[in-house]
C-alpha cells in the first residue's frame, strides 16, 4: 500500500457507492432497500481493515502474493493491452514468446497453480481500470462478494421478511465473513458465487421465476465454485436436492406415499450423489474420491505444521489416515470444532479472540434453541421448512470440511465463513418458528 492507495480509494469508494445509491432509489420494496448500502459499506471496511493487517500486522501473506503477481500483468496492459488480455485468458503452465517477460515473474503462472491463478486473472482484470491499486482492487473484490451476499438475502427475505433485520445481520454483518470474505482473495469471490448459486436455484426451482435466466445464474456459480473451491460447491449441492424434493414432497396429497418417499430419497439419492460426485471428480488429483481422503491428511498436516509455528493456533483431531473413512471416524469431534471452536480460552491474538466471541455465541444460542423447543420439535421444523434444513446441512458440511483440512485456528476462522451466515440464519428462522419472535435470550 502506498499514496496511491490514499488518493485513489476515496474516489473510487464514492464512484461506487453513487451507483449503488442510484440502484437503491429505484427499489419499489423500501424494508429491503434499507439493507443495500449499508451491507455494501460493510463490505467496503472489512477489504480496506482485511489489507491493512496483513500489510501491517502480518507482513504479508496470500492477499500480498496475490497482488504482487498481478503487476506483471498490469506492466503488460501498459505496453500491449491485447497481451494482458491473453495472460488473463492463458493456460497456465504455456509460454509463448510474447507472454514470456511478464508470466515468467508471476509466482502462482510458473508454479502451475491453475486454481490461485485464477485469482489472478480477476486482479488482473481489475488492475487495468484502477492503476494497479491494491486497494481499489480490493474494493472490487468486496463488490462482487457484496452482489452475491445481496443475492442470498433476497432469498432468505423472499421467504422470511418478518424476520428481515435479524436475517441481516446473519449474512451482512458477522466480523468474520465481511473480513475475510471481503478482501483479494479466494474466499471473496466464493462467498460471491454462493450468493448467486443459492439465489439462481431458489429463484429456478422452487419459484420458478425467469426460469432461463436464473439457471443460468445457478449453473454460472457452480462453474465459479467447481475453478474456485469445490467442497463448497458439493456442501451445496447435496442439501439443495433435499430441499427441492421436500419442497414437491409436500405436494404429495397420498399420506402413505408422502411418508414413504423420503426413505426412497435416501435410498436412490445418496448413491446417485456419490455417483455424479466421483464423475464430475474423476481424474482430479486432489478431489476425486479415491484421493479426497489423502487430500485432506496433507493439507491438515501442513497446515498442523504452520499452525505450530505460530504459536499456540495448531490443533489436532488424530492421524488421518489418507483414506476416504479416515476424516468420518472424527466426524462428531469435527463438526463441534467447526461450528463452535475455538473456545475463548484457546485464542491468542486479536482475531481469535474475535472469532472465539462469534462462535461463543453461536453455541450459547444453539443451546437455547434446543433446550427451548426440544430436539423433536425441532426436527418436525426441519422437514416443514425445507430452508432451514438446507441451511443447517449445508453449515453441518462446511464446519466437517473446514476442521478436517485446517488443523490450526488461523485457517479454520477462513475456511468455515460460508457456513456461518446460514448457521446463524437458520437458527433465527428456527426460532421464529417455535417462538413467533427472534428474541433469543
Amino acid at each position: 500500500m502506498d499514496l496511491k492507495d490514499i488518493a485513489l480509494t476515496p474516489i473510487y469508494f464514492l464512484l461506487i457507492y453513487a451507483i449503488l445509491n442510484n440502484i437503491k432509489n429505484n427499489m419499489k420494496d423500501k424494508i429491503l432497500s434499507q439493507y443495500f448500502l449499508p451491507a455494501f459499506t460493510i463490505k467496503a471496511f472489512g477489504s480496506i481493515a482485511f489489507g491493512l493487517i496483513y500489510y501491517f500486522y502480518y507482513g504479508g501473506g496470500d492477499t500480498v502474493n496475490f497482488y504482487n503477481d498481478t503487476r506483471p500483468i498490469f506492466e503488460a496492459f501498459l505496453d500491449n493491452p491485447y497481451i494482458a488480455l491473453q495472460i488473463i485468458t492463458a493456460k497456465v503452465g504455456e509460454y509463448p514468446p510474447e507472454l514470456y517477460p511478464y508470466v515468467s515473474r508471476i509466482y502462482f503462472y510458473s508454479a502451475g497453480d491453475s486454481d490461485t491463478f485464477n485469482v489472478i486473472r480477476i486482479s488482473g482484470f481489475l488492475s487495468f481500470f484502477t492503476f494497479n491499486t491494491y486497494a481499489c482492487i480490493s474494493l472490487g473484490f468486496a463488490l462482487l462478494s457484496f452482489t452475491g451476499m445481496w443475492k442470498m438475502y433476497r432469498v432468505f427475505y423472499d421467504l422470511y421478511p418478518q424476520i428481515h433485520r435479524p436475517l441481516a445481520w446473519a449474512i451482512f454483518f458477522i466480523p468474520s465473513v465481511y473480513f475475510w470474505g471481503s478482501g483479494l482473495m479466494k474466499d471473496s469471490i466464493c462467498m460471491g458465487a454462493l450468493g448467486w448459486m443459492l439465489y439462481g436455484f431458489y429463484f429456478t426451482f422452487i419459484k420458478r421465476e425467469k426460469f432461463y435466466l436464473n439457471l443460468f445464474y445457478f449453473l454460472l456459480a457452480c462453474f465459479v465454485l467447481f475453478i474456485y473451491k469445490r467442497y463448497i460447491l458439493f456442501a451445496g449441492l447435496v442439501p439443495m436436492i433435499l430441499w427441492g424434493f421436500l419442497q414437491y414432497r409436500a405436494k404429495i396429497k397420498n399420506t402413505a406415499l408422502r411418508a414413504a418417499s423420503l426413505p426412497l430419497l435416501l435410498a436412490i439419492g445418496l448413491p446417485l450423489s456419490l455417483w455424479i460426485l466421483s464423475k464430475v471428480t474423476e481424474g482430479d488429483s486432489k478431489y476425486s474420491l479415491e484421493t479426497l481422503g489423502n487430500t485432506a491428511k496433507v493439507s491438515s498436516e501442513w497446515l498442523h505444521t504452520v499452525g505450530t509455528r505460530e504459536k499456540g493456533s495448531a490443533y489436532t483431531l488424530g492421524a488421518l489416515d489418507g483414506t476416504l473413512t479416515g476424516p468420518l471416524r472424527v466426524a462428531p469431534q469435527a463438526i463441534w470444532l467447526g461450528l463452535f471452536q475455538p473456545h475463548p480460552w484457546q485464542a491468542r491474538n486479536i482475531v481469535m479472540i474475535i472469532s472465539s466471541f462469534e462462535t461463543s455465541f453461536l453455541l450459547i444460542i444453539t443451546l437455547r434453541i434446543l433446550w427451548g423447543s426440544g430436539f423433536f420439535a425441532i426436527y418436525k421444523l426441519l422437514l416443514a421448512h425445507p430452508v432451514t434444513l438446507f441451511s443447517l446441512i449445508f453449515a453441518l458440511l462446511i464446519a466437517f470440511g473446514a476442521a478436517i483440512g485446517s488443523s490450526n485456528y488461523g485457517s479454520l476462522v477462513r475456511y468455515r465463513i460460508p457456513m456461518l451466515p446460514f448457521y446463524l440464519a437458520m437458527l433465527y428462522m428456527l426460532r421464529y418458528q417455535t417462538k413467533g419472535s427472534v428474541n433469543l435470550f
